[in-house]
């Protein structure tokens, strides 16, 4: 049976850390963001998208992205955001939330793909 409870600092502890390690001198322990799942019904498509948003915001919140005074996300924080909610989805192993989040993705990759042009 799968667990209640994602733990999203379980996925995020080693991308956050690796984020952490590229930043001079910060040394700080990865936030730690729990996720419930336990009351997502994986049938309904609009509680499966739901979940994802709340993994996208927890990954925000994890990787240090909502902060007022940055105008703008790094490149650093994207990338942990995405390695985040990729071992997230991962880690729930459903095949309704791995299809939103690989329909995200190739939403966001044909927006910049266009940004480019």
């Amino acid at each position: 049976m799968l667990r209640t409870v994602l733990s999203v600092s379980l996925a995020l502890s080693a991308v956050i850390s690796f984020a952490s390690a590229a930043q001079a001198g910060d040394q700080s322990p990865p936030d730690k963001v729990p996720v419930s799942y336990k009351d997502v019904d994986f049938n309904r498509p609009e509680a499966v998208e739901g979940l994802y948003k709340r993994l996208q915001y927890a990954s925000k919140v994890a990787c240090d992205s909502l902060e007022p005074e940055v105008p703008y996300r790094e490149p650093d924080n994207r990338a942990c955001e995405q390695e985040a909610v990729q071992g997230a989805v991962h880690d729930v192993n459903r095949p309704a939330l791995t299809a939103v989040h690989a329909r995200a993705t190739a939403e966001q990759m044909a927006m910049r793909d266009e940004l480019r042009r």
